[in-house]
C-alpha cells in the first residue's frame, strides 16, 4: 500500500510475482466528497508512460452502517460509487483491486452481489491482546466482536462469502505471539492477515509505516494455512 506522497508506482515492485501495489485514500467515513476522493484516486490511477502502475486502491476510514437510517444505501453507495470510479481506469473491473477499512464487522449489504462496494473488507485492526479477547467479555469496550459481518444486526463470520474477503490488521503483536494471531485469524475466516511488531502510539507512530521484524517467518507460515 502506497501514499501519494511516494510518488508514481513502481512498475518494478508491481511486476513482482503476487504482489499488488494499491494507494491509499482517506474517505473520513463517507463523509469527504466523491469528487475529492476521486481526485486522490486521480493522483494514483491516471496512466503514467502509457500504463497504470497501481493494481487498487484502499479506502481509509469506512463506516459499517449501510446508511444514516433504517433502510438508507447511503454509505454503502457511497462506497460502490468509488469502487466504480476505480473499475473505469482499468480496461476490465477484474484488473483491479478494492479495500476499504472498516476495522469491525461491516454490514452484509456493503456485499450484495449487485452493489458490492469493494473486493476485500478490513473488519478488525487493533492491538493483538484486544484482538484475541473477545468484546462480549469485556462490555464490547475493545476486542474481537464476534464475526466479520452483521446480518440482520447480528455479528457472523460471513463463511457464505470467500475468505478473501475479509482482512485483520493486527498490530503491538510479539515474537511470541504472532503465529498465534495467524492461527486465531484463520479461525475468524480472515483470508487476510497483517500481524506486525510495530506499535500505535497516539497518533504519532503508524505500525503499517514499516515491516515486521518477523516478516519472513511469517510469511512461510501463514502459507502453511488453509482455509480448506
Amino acid at each position: 500500500m502506497m501514499p501519494t506522497s511516494c510518488g508514481p508506482g513502481s512498475p518494478r515492485a508491481a511486476s513482482r510475482e503476487h504482489v499488488k501495489v494499491i494507494g491509499y485514500v482517506h474517505t473520513t467515513h463517507g463523509a469527504r466528497s466523491v469528487a475529492d476522493v476521486e481526485a486522490s484516486i486521480d493522483r494514483y490511477l491516471a496512466p503514467r508512460n502509457g500504463a497504470v502502475h497501481y493494481d487498487g486502491i484502499f479506502f481509509d476510514e469506512g463506516i459499517a452502517d449501510c446508511g444514516p437510517t433504517a433502510g438508507s444505501m447511503q454509505y454503502r453507495d457511497y462506497y460502490r460509487t468509488l469502487r466504480e470510479y476505480v473499475w473505469s481506469k482499468y480496461p476490465t473491473s477484474a484488473q483491479s483491486l478494492e479495500v476499504i477499512n472498516i476495522g469491525t464487522a461491516v454490514n452484509d449489504c456493503y456485499l450484495d452481489p449487485a452493489h458490492r462496494a469493494a473486493d476485500v473488507f478490513v473488519t478488525f485492526e487493533d492491538t493483538a491482546d484486544h484482538y484475541m479477547t473477545n468484546a462480549v467479555d469485556v462490555g464490547w469496550k475493545y476486542g474481537w466482536v464476534g464475526g466479520n459481518v452483521i446480518v440482520n444486526g447480528t455479528y457472523a463470520l460471513g463463511t457464505q462469502y470467500d475468505s478473501t474477503s475479509f482482512w485483520h490488521l493486527v498490530y503491538n503483536t510479539s515474537q511470541a505471539t504472532w503465529s498465534s494471531v495467524l492461527d486465531t485469524a484463520l479461525q475468524r475466516y480472515a483470508g487476510y492477515v497483517d500481524a506486525t511488531d510495530a506499535y500505535m502510539v497516539g497518533t504519532s507512530l503508524n505500525p503499517w509505516a514499516q515491516m515486521p521484524s518477523y516478516l519472513n517467518s511469517e510469511v512461510t507460515y501463514a502459507n502453511t494455512l488453509s482455509h480448506n
